[in-house]
């Protein structure tokens, strides 16, 4: 059985939990988790995250750690998810030696490239702490992996799960967009609607009914970050879910470091709406903009006004441009779309957790974007 991404599901785990819900939710995942691998660490993790009332990221972990489990149930089209990113160094051990003990009942490929979300954190981490040998360790052993993961792909592809278009409510939306409005206009923030929203303006006339977020923009050099926090933490609308910071391998003078950028607010309204406030950086010309593990390039852009639920925002002047460096087509519509596959200006981040992603999805990155080695890295060879 599949759980579809509904808008109801969406305001649920997106809100916010008063204790006894997020209690007798965190006691649940331990117990589950539990009994799912036997790790009790394992279990107190995620109940720590339900606990913080981050209930997507919860939910979404509890359902990894069961679904690769002796209990095998799959309830989410959820198949790409970075469970690394959400677990403690110390922690990594453990999620290894319970996929261990999985690991004759496991899909090859789908362990392989498990394995490479954490092989991919324990490189991060070593370059954190300046550790370039055990970094380099990982490294390779992060290539060898990758090589076999992607063998087995070519071998057996995985079929492409599909899940169902959600439900959007256009009022919620509105009423989400006018209150970001006002919070951005009591602070000077100048922003601006960007990917699938600014294309439903263009395309549709308002919003696409398949949609299930706002997106919007901001241009990192006009940005004071601390005033959006403050902003936020005040409004009686809004909760910041989270910050999303983007982590790049970058090499000065030719010793390998890690750089972090932040690059996302991700922001839920009372009505259950996600707000994703892209931070759009200038580069060589390049206005970007991305997540953790992945980058869109644009020419840079001017702004124009256009309207949307009743108000009046802005948008990239030359929307035919725009949209077409992300969507390519984007006159047919497309309801199953997905951001990584789906944007001709996708770029991968140069991290080993954005290049474990695309092993996972079966997407050669020599074809994608520039592969980076080791020998890109630092590397003593």
């Amino acid at each position: 059985m599949q759980l579809s991404k509904s808008y109801r599901l969406l305001r649920f785990l997106n809100r916010s939990h008063a204790i006894p819900t997020r209690a007798f939710f965190a006691v649940g995942a331990w117990i589950l988790v539990w009994i799912s691998t036997f790790r009790p660490v394992l279990g107190g993790r995620v109940a720590g995250v339900l606990w913080a009332d981050d209930f997507k990221s919860g939910m979404r972990l509890a359902h990894w750690f069961v679904r690769r489990s002796w209990i095998g149930l799959d309830v989410a089209d959820d198949p790409y998810f970075d469970f690394a990113s959400w677990l403690a160094a110390e922690d990594l051990d453990e999620v290894e030696a319970f996929l261990n003990t999985r690991i004759r009942k496991s899909d090859p490929f789908e362990d392989a490239t498990d394995r490479l979300y954490i092989i991919a954190a324990r490189a991060h981490e070593a370059l954190e702490r300046r550790d370039l040998g055990a970094f380099r360790t990982f490294a390779a052993r992060f290539e060898i992996v990758a090589a076999r993961a992607a063998e087995l792909e070519r071998r057996n592809p995985l079929s492409k799960r599909k899940g169902k278009p959600s439900v959007f409510s256009s009022e919620d939306a509105g009423a989400a967009l006018q209150d970001f409005g006002r919070l951005a206009t009591s602070i000077g923030l100048e922003w601006y609607v960007i990917s699938g929203t600014f294309l439903g303006i263009v395309r549709e006339g308002g919003w696409l009914a398949h949609d299930y977020d706002i997106d919007l923009g901001v241009h990192a050099e006009k940005l004071d970050i601390d005033a959006v926090r403050t902003a936020i933490a005040a409004s009686p609308s809004m909760i910041l879910r989270k910050e999303d910071w983007q982590t790049r391998i970058i090499e000065r003078d030719g010793v390998p470091e890690l750089e972090r950028l932040a690059v996302l607010f991700k922001i839920v309204h009372r009505t259950g709406i996600n707000v994703d406030l892209f931070i759009h950086h200038l580069e060589d010309g390049v206005r970007w903009h991305g997540s953790s593990i992945h980058r869109w390039d644009n020419a840079d852009f001017a702004l124009t006004a256009y309207e949307l639920a009743g108000m009046t925002v802005m948008g990239p002047a030359e929307h035919d441009r725009y949209l077409t460096e992300n969507y390519g087509d984007w006159r047919t519509p497309v309801t199953d779309f997905n951001s990584t596959t789906g944007t001709p200006n996708m770029v991968p981040v140069a991290n080993y957790g954005s290049r474990a992603l695309f092993v996972k999805r079966g997407i050669e990155l020599r074809t994608a974007a520039p592969h980076f080695t080791l020998s890109d890295l630092g590397s003593d060879s």
